[in-house]
């Protein structure tokens, strides 16, 4: 019986050289808006943050404060909120294959959802610059820990912005901003912000960091290389597979 291509492509990340080999593992995280921005030490929910943020030429600010959730607040205290994200995530879905799309919804604030109007309408395949991660928590440590976060970017050659610390790169392939704030968190105006994200191409694949545990930590890539696919075999529909298996990392 022949594989599935779904089946072949989550075998790629069998090939790649990473210390344990794996299949590809797909992501479909709900996350709590009100724990992101209102942590509370004894509620456990999952959360998550978009911590920078670029398309294109626009940078977005980190200007939301939360709580930085490893950094063990102490139980029943109200922490320090001095945490700067981009956004504040309630969901991430990606399909673990090296050339599914990424998308991401989550908070931003009235500021940014000022910068992205201004986008809206021309965004082309922009270059994203991205760092994020979520976080869920530990029974057994007690702690939390980063369950899906970006690890390691590897820059396109056509763009001059430097690499950064767990930033990957992405094409948006499409965004949306809700015109009107959400009023489900006090304090905080915020609005609903939807990112798609394609891959791009570049000289090795973006990297991600998947936990399971505190202790359980897999990578797995994203993108195709620069040298062996060109960039319209990405949005080909139908790619060849023997180039990818041949690929070298």
């Amino acid at each position: 019986m022949l594989l599935s291509k779904a089946l072949l492509l989550g075998c790629i990340a069998c090939s790649i050289g990473f210390t344990t080999p794996v299949f590809a593992v797909s992501i479909n995280k709900s996350l709590d808006v009100q724990q992101g921005y209102n942590f509370q030490p004894n509620t456990y929910k999952p959360l998550g943050f978009i911590k920078t943020l670029s398309i294109g030429d626009l940078a977005l600010v980190a200007d939301q404060y939360v709580i930085d959730p490893t950094s063990r607040p102490s139980p029943g205290g109200t922490g320090i909120y001095n945490y700067p994200v981009v956004a504040v995530l309630s969901n991430v879905q990606w399909d673990g294959s090296p050339v599914g799309d990424i998308f991401l919804t989550g908070r931003i604030s009235t500021p940014n959802k000022a910068q992205l109007a201004l986008l809206m309408g021309v965004i082309g395949k922009k270059v994203v610059a991205i760092s994020f991660a979520t976080y869920e928590y530990s029974t057994t440590t007690k702690t939390y820990y980063p369950s899906f976060a970006s690890y390691q970017g590897s820059r396109p050659s056509y763009i001059n912005p430097p690499t950064t610390t767990n930033v990957i790169y992405g094409l948006a392939k499409t965004f949306t901003v809700n015109t009107l704030p959400s009023t489900d968190v006090l304090g905080a105006p915020n609005y609903v912000f939807n990112i798609t994200l394609s891959p791009t191409v570049s000289s090795s694949p973006q990297v991600f960091k998947i936990q399971t545990s505190p202790t359980s930590t897999q990578f797995q890539p994203w993108g195709l290389p620069q040298a062996s696919i060109q960039p319209t075999e990405l949005y080909a529909g139908e790619l060849d597979l023997s180039k990818i298996f041949s690929m070298t990392f």
